[in-house]
């Protein structure tokens, strides 16, 4: 079985959506010191191992 250590970042993302409530790029950008584009980029990293993150457009 193949283990992945997951980044800080990465981590503190997954802990942020997992309270269950809506949450903007931006919003989590904000609270952890980094760029929409950083936390988008992270999502799509997490959607690539079939973690269901839902999005709204």
């Amino acid at each position: 079985m193949m283990s992945h250590k997951l980044s800080a970042t990465v981590t503190q993302i997954l802990n942020i959506l997992n309270d269950g409530t809506l949450h903007t790029g931006i919003d989590i950008g904000d609270a952890l010191g980094i760029s929409c584009t950083a936390v988008w980029k992270v999502i799509k990293r997490l959607q690539k191992y079939n973690i269901d993150i839902q999005s709204q457009h």
